[in-house]
This record gives C-alpha cells, structure tokens and sequence, in this order.
C-alpha cells in the first residue's frame, strides 16, 4: 500500500468518550482547521442517536445526530418516543485489547439493551461526520481542479488518518479502517451505510484494495508528540508554569481519554523521533471515575444495576433506563469535567453537587437515601433537597482507582526505560486537566507539560503525521511481541524434532509443517518503512487450488518453533491473530515451481503484504485479514 504526499488531509480522533475532525487544504496555508461538530464544539461526544422509520418487523434507520446534539435530543424523549430510537456511547472501549472476543462479526449493545454490529455502529458516526465535513467545505466554497475544469472539493478528495491507541491489536485497528470504508469516507462510489444488518444475518465482505492507500492509521501518542513539539510557551496550560524549553529531545507522551491510557518515550535526533519502549497503557481512563460513581449510587440507594428502578414503568414521560444511563454519561459527565478543571486545594471546594433526578428520588425515597447516606459514609455525603453533596474525602476515593492506575502505567515505563525522560507530554480529554495534572506532578518528579488544547493535540498531530510521511520523521518503533507466519519448511535434524519429519511426494522432499518463521521479534526496533522478503516462500498445497493461505501468528514468548504440537494442537502462548490471501495464476509448470515471493512492510502502523509470482514477476493479489 503506497501512500503520496496529500494537498488534502483530514484526521479523525476517534475516542472512547469524545470524537473531533480536523482537515487542512494546502492552497489555505499550513494551519489545520477544526470542524465544528455540535453547536461550535470542536471536540465533541462520541454518541450516536438513529430513528426507526420503518417499523420494528422491518426498521429503517436514520442517523439524527451525533455529538452533544445527540444526547440533548436523547435525554429529552418521552417515554412513548424513545421507542423508536436507538441510542449509542462508549461503544469503542469494546475493542480494547483486553477484549479477546473481537471479530467482523462483533456485536455492542445500544442503551435499551438492543444488539447491533459494532462495525457498523462506527460506520454510522463516521458517515455523519462525513456529512458534516461535506457540508463544511459546500458552505466555504472549497473547489478542486480535474484538468481544465473546477468542481466543489468533497470529503472523498482528503487523504484521511484515524487515529488509534498504540496498544491496540491488529484486529480493532482493522475493525476502524472496515468502518471507515462502510461510512463511504475513502471513494464516492461507495454509498456510506444507511441500515444495519440484521444480527442474525452475518456481515456481508468489503473489497478495500481499490482504495486502501487513502486512509492512514496513525498511533495517538505519535500524532500527540509531533503537536507537542511544536509548542510555544505561550502554548502551554497556565497550571503548568513550564521553566525553559517546553520541547524536549527525551520525551514521554501519556495520552489519556475516556477509555484507554497511552503511553510512550521517545528520543529526537536530528528531527527523527525513535521509540525507546514498546507501546503500553492501560484501560484506567476518565470513565473508570463514572463507573466508581455509578457503583457508590448503586449502593446508596441499594440497587444493583438499578434494575428495580430500570425495569420498573415510569410514571412520567422519560423512560426510568433513560434517565439512569443519563444522570451518568451526561450529568456526572459534566460535573467531572468542572471538578477536574476547576479544583484547587481548599477541601470546601473538593467537593461535586450532582442534581439526582426526582424521578430517581421519588422511587427511592428521599428518607431512605438519606438513611443509607447516614450508615455508609457518616454524613461525608448528604442530600439536600434532590442535591447530593459528595466532600472530601469521597470524591478522592472516585478517582483514585484511575489515577493509581495511571500512575502505575506511568511509573513502570519509566522504570523499564533505558533512556532518562527530560518531560512528560500530557494529553487527552481526561489527562490535560488540572486534577490529573497535579496528580501525576505529585508521583513524578519530572516536569509535566499540558497543551493548552490538550483535548485537540492527537488531532491536530494527525495532520501532522501524514503531511511529514515523506519525511520520515517516525524512524523507528519497537514490537511488544513477536510475530510469525506458520510454514512448511525443509526438514533440519539442527533444528527440528524428528517426531516432525514428514516426507513430502510433490515436492520429493522431507519437510517440517507448521513451523513459527519469525518476521518481527519481541522488543525488536523495527524500521518505520522496513520491508521484510520472503523469496519463493508460498506454494500452493495442489494443482487445482488458485489460493494461498498464510497464517499469521503472535507471542509474548521468545522460545517459540512450532505453532502447533505434533498433535495439531495449538501451541500455548501463540494465537493466530490474522491470515494472508494470495491469488495465484493458474499454470501447468510443476507444483514446487509455483512459488509467490512475499515483501512484508512490518514497521507501518499496520501490517501490509504485496504478493509476487516468481515465474513471471508479475504482482499477485494479496490481503490480509485479522477479523477471523
């Protein structure tokens, strides 16, 4: 997959809370421009809302909105409406890479409880930002030229990049870019996605190869160093009071949203960022803080899951499950938000006021509320009329368990670094705040620098990432796990256990099957534009077959030969994670003559595989898919 340098760039950070758009035009000058998402948000939720204009035997969805809009609308449907609307959030966190169910075929839950694609909820907000970014550049007048004539610049002309969590596996980033092809954001032959498939049909395949190369997979922490670095002291957050350079030549970048932790170090020489540690992080972003609330809410008012009061039918005209996911993602949302960013150190300021909902009190009872308050945490939280006052020391115990976790995400890279850190890059829409800030300050003892707009420097580094791709500038990073292909190779008593040796009769040789061929060691450094070559390395099993399948496979372990045991078994602590299609031509020359040269791109943002018919040096169709 060859990329060219772009006159037309746009770079979307898709992340677990919040989603933002930036795109630059090089006739316009060198700055990017943000789009505006939901009433002049530059940043907004990532939420999506859809109506039902079919009916419930045979739906027909609607995108209604995505962003703050979505939710506005949302939270004021009455009980009767909200019906006929499905509602999604946080629905990224399901590709986190703890997740070992994630597949083509994976399903999210909307709030209601009503299982859709996960691919194709994305596709769905991807297609509204598109529509929106398409809307934009009509009402700027943007135009491109084709030969002689001009016509109006549109979404499908950008070089697009989404961004994803350096931690993430083979199989989420894969899951991203199928989605950005079914929201139509790479060709204007492809109609973005208007209805979702029915779970109990499977998704139907994509053919991306056509138009792959427009969409780049960028690593967060990456895109947040390469917008950090070029930083002014007039760029930096007021709470920081940097002394000196705000750049650094040994750097870690920790990246923190609402769902993962990112973290990486790097060393700047001569222009060229080198990674000195694998990729690590961790799942202890902003929305563990919303779940501790909604666990202490949950007890307070002895209801788990709410589910009595869920499952229970209102008697006013917003749906009880409404409210409940509401008073969560939106209202505590909000009131972690200001708390973060307003905090100081006078404890009658720790504290959050949060309005509950009556219809939450009328349910429970004020007097029982209170009685639970009284017995669990002895006044250090009290309601006062619908207003419960959480002081100090509760609201620490809300964030400890994420800022412990990010503090030992943060620790232990920097014990495992074999290069000092000079300063911390600290980012995303939970990292960069104040609270956060003071946090890590008081675990590290290195200086912290937080962007002004902390929530926007993945984004804008995105812009950043594709426009120097010529340049070069990432060098280098390094693999957090080594990665093979399964072969069939000739048999070497040196090397192989004899229980192995198999006598091949097409080839008229003694072969070793299902042997772990290293292409990337774990810790190895891997060249950002490195090609690996595999000469003559596939054959197909028979003369009749006009498909190559390849395995791709993964382990933390360094003592790794076989993917299987002699059984077949699958070997422990190696998965195949992935699998390489080739299509090779139809012949009459021998079986063992028919070999395909591999040239794998192993130090990208994603793996990549071109294909080569030996006999004739002809290139060969290849994919690679790790959604098995």
């Amino acid at each position: 997959m060859a990329f060219v340098n772009a006159k037309y760039i746009a770079a979307i950070d898709f992340g677990t809370s919040n989603v933002s758009l930036a795109y630059y035009i090089e006739e316009e000058g060198p700055d990017c421009t943000l789009l505006s998402i939901s009433e002049n948000e530059k940043r907004s939720p990532t939420a999506l809302l859809l109506e039902n204009k079919g009916s419930p035997e045979f739906p027909k969805y609607e995108v209604v909105d995505i962003g703050s809009a979505a939710q506005d609308i949302y939270k004021d449907l009455t009980n009767d409406e909200y019906r006929s609307y499905v509602y999604f959030e946080c629905f990224k966190m399901e590709l986190r890479p703890q997740n070992k169910e994630i597949s083509k075929q994976m399903k999210v839950s909307s709030i209601d409880g009503a299982n859709f694609y996960l691919i194709e909820v994305i596709a769905f907000v991807l297609a509204k930002l598109k529509l929106k970014f398409d809307d934009e550049l009509e009402v700027s007048d943007c135009t491109i030229k084709e030969g002689a004539e001009t016509r109006p610049l549109k979404a499908t002309d950008f070089s697009w990049v989404i961004t994803v969590p350096a931690i993430w596996h083979e199989n989420g980033k894969q899951i991203m870019r199928e989605s950005a092809y079914r929201a139509g954001l790479l060709s204007s032959e492809v109609p973005p996605i208007d209805t979702f498939t029915p779970i109990t049909c499977d998704l139907k395949e994509v053919e991306m190869s056509d138009c792959a190369h427009k969409l780049m997979l960028a690593l967060e922490p990456e895109c947040a160093a390469l917008c950090c670095q070029q930083l002014k002291s007039s760029d930096v957050a007021s709470y920081c009071k940097p002394t000196g350079d705000v750049t650094s030549f040994s750097y870690m970048v920790v990246d923190i949203g609402g769902g993962t932790v990112d973290v990486a170090i790097h060393t700047l020489h001569s222009n060229k960022v080198d990674s000195i540690l694998p990729p690590t992080g961790n799942v202890w972003g902003g929305m563990k803080v919303n779940h501790e609330y909604s666990r202490m809410l949950q007890s307070i008012v002895c209801d788990p899951q709410f589910q009595r009061f869920c499952t229970t039918v209102s008697h006013h005209e917003t749906s009880h499950k409404v409210l409940a996911n509401m008073h969560i993602s939106l209202t505590f949302e909000e009131k972690k938000k200001s708390f973060c960013k307003f905090h100081n150190s006078s404890l009658s300021e720790k504290k959050i006021n949060i309005r509950l909902p009556n219809e939450m009190i009328d349910f429970y009872g004020a007097d029982s509320i209170k009685k639970q308050l009284k017995v669990q945490y002895n006044d250090k939280i009290h309601l006062d009329g619908n207003v419960l006052v959480i002081k100090h020391p509760i609201t620490e115990e809300l964030f400890a368990p994420s800022v412990d976790g990010i503090s030992d995400c943060i620790t232990s890279a920097l014990k495992d670094s074999q290069e000092t850190v000079d300063k911390i890059y600290l980012v995303g829409g939970y990292g960069g705040t104040s609270y956060i800030f003071q946090k890590i300050k008081e675990k590290v003892g290195i200086p912290i620098i937080v962007p002004k707009e902390f929530t926007l420097a993945v984004v804008k580094g995105a812009i950043l990432f594709r426009k120097s791709l010529s340049l070069n500038i990432i060098k280098s990073r390094i693999s957090s796990a080594s990665y093979g292909v399964e072969a069939i190779v000739k048999y070497d008593p040196k090397q192989h256990d004899k229980s192995r040796k198999i006598y091949d009769l097409s080839r008229d040789t003694t072969i070793t099957p299902n042997v772990f061929y290293t292409l990337i060691k774990r810790n190895q450094i891997v060249l950002c534009n490195e090609v690996m070559e595999l000469q003559s390395f596939a054959t197909p099993f028979d003369t009749t077959k006009d498909i190559i399948l390849v395995d791709i496979y993964k382990t933390y372990r360094d003592d790794v030969v076989y993917t299987k045991d002699v059984k077949r078994n699958p070997n422990p602590g190696v998965s195949m994670i992935g699998c390489i299609k080739l299509k090779i031509p139809h012949s009459q020359i021998p079986l063992k003559d028919r070999t395909i040269s591999l040239f794998l791109k192993i130090g990208g943002t994603e793996l990549n595989v071109k294909g080569v018919y030996d006999p004739t040096g002809e290139e060969v169709k290849a994919s690679i898919n790790f959604l098995l």
